[in-house]
Order: structure tokens, then sequence, then C-alpha cells
């Protein structure tokens, strides 16, 4: 996959000392199923994503719907010639002045990253659309914010069992990222069909307790026939250990290797669960090992009924030193086949 972020860093190191003086610069950084091209101006550090969209000019009302927010504008024009490329529409998705830059690029690449996906038959429009309409909706809840250390050893932990289960079952589709609920807010972090599995990162020192966010989490229904815990006892450090950031590139390259379409949901979910690339390589996690529960009926917990119906919103911790009964296998969390 194309790292829109290298090829502008590229781009700007090249017109330090540049060949031929421009006051533009413009690379192909994709020629299939449509030309796409990275931008600069070296004078302005503006980049810009130019988008080929064919012969036919679009309608003046889609152009002006296409989602955009501050910072950043989006054009469509008619090029006699651009690259290669002769008598195109091309559309420009440009950064203003005093744009953060990351947060730009960030949007850049995940729509490269679906535009390389789009399928020949398919219109480049609301496809466009819909992926500047997902970056509009989570801007427009906050957008990026620095993940807490306690959001990112939870985040670590659930990213640690996507990779064991990747290596776990070598040359299978890693399909529990479609799975994966934890960016979603969901109330168990791996859901597929009546068996989910919740991520706990325990911290060794303080010792085997586990925090149940309510009363619900734990519920057993009729979706929801089975629960593990998969308990990760993690440290954090600044001199051993994997940070966040080479967790995530870790997980991409894995995953890059069997599936573009599921290394695009993958990049998406971390984006709703507010990662941010090249934020999180100070902090060091090392998971020492891990404990898997079986959740069942008879598994300690609060339940609603066992509540008066005025309480709600119960959080409570379970100690795993009572719960040894209830330990499984490792391996058993590794044997489930997401799909």
């Amino acid at each position: 996959m194309v790292s829109i972020k290298n090829e502008f860093t590229e781009m700007f190191n090249e017109s330090i000392h540049p060949v031929q003086p421009s006051p533009f610069k413009l690379r192909l950084v994709l020629v299939d199923p449509v030309a796409v091209f990275a931008g600069i101006n070296p004078s302005s550090e503006q980049r810009i994503l130019f988008i080929t969209a064919g012969k036919k000019a679009w309608e003046k009302e889609q152009i002006i719907s296409l989602p955009k927010w501050k910072g950043m504008t989006i054009s469509f024009d008619f090029h006699s010639k651009i690259g290669p490329f002769e008598n195109e529409y091309v559309v420009a998705i440009s950064q203003e002045k005093g744009y953060d830059t990351d947060v730009f690029v960030s949007v850049l690449q995940n729509v490269l990253e679906t535009i390389t996906l789009k399928a020949e038959t398919e219109e480049l429009y609301p496809l466009l659309y819909r992926t500047l309409d997902k970056w509009k909706a989570f801007f427009s809840k906050g957008g990026f914010k620095k993940l807490t250390e306690e959001q990112q050893k939870g985040l670590f932990g659930e990213l640690y069992y996507i990779k064991k289960w990747i290596e776990k079952n070598p040359g299978i589709p890693p399909t529990l990222i479609n799975c994966w609920e934890g960016p979603l807010t969901g109330r168990l972090d791996f859901n597929m069909l009546h068996h989910c599995i919740e991520i706990k990162t325990v911290t060794e020192k303080i010792g085997k307790e586990v925090k149940i966010s309510n009363e619900k989490q734990l519920t057993l229904t009729e979706a929801v026939q089975s629960i593990y815990l998969y308990v990760c006892f993690i440290e954090n450090s600044r001199t051993h250990g994997t940070s966040l950031d080479s967790m995530v590139n870790i997980i991409r390259d894995l995953i890059e290797s069997m599936s573009q379409e599921i290394l695009l949901v993958f990049n998406e979910l971390l984006i709703k669960a507010g990662y941010r690339d090249g934020e999180y390589a100070e902090n060091l996690f090392a998971i020492n090992s891990v404990e898997v529960y079986d959740a069942n009926e008879k598994f300690p917990r609060i339940l609603p009924e066992s509540l008066h119906s005025a309480v709600s919103h119960v959080s409570y911790s379970i100690d795993l030193k009572a719960c040894e009964e209830f330990l499984l296998q490792e391996n058993c969390a590794y044997n489930i086949k997401w799909s």
C-alpha cells in the first residue's frame, strides 16, 4: 500500500535541491483503477491529492455537496494534461494554510486506500462522498484526541490479541478484524455469531483484578451465548517492550500480505479508536502473560436482574485469583474462526 505521507516527504526533500526549480511538484502514486497524483507547493508547503475522474464532467450539485470541513478545499476542473494523461476531469483535495498536516495526510491516506480497492464498475463520486462523509462525522464528534495511558493499554491489548490470532492461524484471512467492535464502543471487543471475546489489561503490580464496565457487559443472551475474558498482564516502560505505533505497523504488515480490503477496515477502525500514526512511539508495553477465562453462567458477575430497577450503570471489579476454576487454555482464544 502506498504511503502518501512518505510520498510527500520524499517530494519535499527533493525540492530542497531540485534538478529543475518549479513552484509546483507532481508525482503519480496510483495508476489503477484511477490515476492519483500527490502534489506539493514547496514554498507554501501545501499538499494536494489529485484524482482523475474521467472524460465526463460531474454535475455542479454533486461537486458542491461533497463533504468538506475547515482546513481543506475540494475543486473539480478540466485538465488538458496532467502527468501522462490528457483531457481529464480531476478532483483536487487541497490543504489550506494552517491546517494540521498530520490530520490532512491521514484523510488523504484513507481516501487513497479506498480508491485503490475500488471495483471497476463502481463510480468514483459515491465512493469519494462516503469516505469524506465518514471523516466529516468523525471531526464533528471531536476528531483526534490524544489517548490516555489507560486507553493506550486497552488498545494495545486488543491489538496484541489480533496479532496472536493471526500468528496462530497462518494463511487464514484475518476476518476477526470484521468482528472487532472495541473501537465502535461495543459491549464486547470481538463479537461473532454467538461468541464474544472481551480483552482486559491488568498491571501485575496492582494485582489480578479486572474492571467490568457495567452490569450488562458479561450478560449472556441468545445473541451472545459465550464470552471469553482474554486477560493481558501488561507493564509499560520507556526502555523495553513494543510501542503502540510499532504494534500497529506489525499488524498492518501481517494483514497487507493477505487482504487489502481487511487492511482498509483495520485502518478505519484505528481511526475510530482515536489512534493517529506517529503519536505513540514513546510508551513501550510488554505483555508478560495471558490468561483466558470462560465467563459462563456460573462466572462471578453482576447481572441486571440482580439489581433493583432504580440501580443501573454499575461498574465493578472481579478478583481473578478467585476464578481459577474458569481458566481455559490460552489457545482456546485463537481457535475461534471469526467470519
